[in-house]
């Protein structure tokens, strides 16, 4: 996937900035260095997401899991669709089409340090 950002446009970065919020990078294009590294970025999150979700799968298979681990299990797939999607929303800006259905306030489910239980 190549990080292509027109003249204007700004990348959506894979990772957030100062307080978890959006991080945007405007660059000379997308062979520049950070427009390279955040694809590698994109594609390191992308398999790490993918490698949570067998490892989910096999857990839940295994009879006994306590709360502390199903809490666990649950925050790392948390924190996995995060970044997938914030993957697409940025993929879905470079091919001029929009934002994917994330939420478009700057905020980061899994930064805003609170408890969901």
């Amino acid at each position: 996937m190549s990080g292509t950002t027109g003249a204007g446009r700004m990348r959506l970065l894979p990772f957030g900035g100062p307080d978890g919020k959006r991080a945007y990078l405007s660059s000379d294009g997308p062979d520049s260095f950070l427009n390279r590294f955040a694809d590698l970025l994109e594609a390191r999150q992308l398999d790490m997401g993918a490698r949570m979700l067998v490892f989910a799968r096999e857990a839940l298979e295994r009879p006994g899991l306590d709360e502390r681990e199903l809490r666990w299990l649950s925050e790392r797939l948390c924190e996995a669709l995060t970044d997938a999607l914030r993957v697409a929303e940025s993929r879905e800006r470079e091919q001029g089409s929009g934002a994917c259905g994330a939420p478009q306030d700057g905020g980061d489910a899994s930064q805003d340090g609170g408890d969901a239980g």
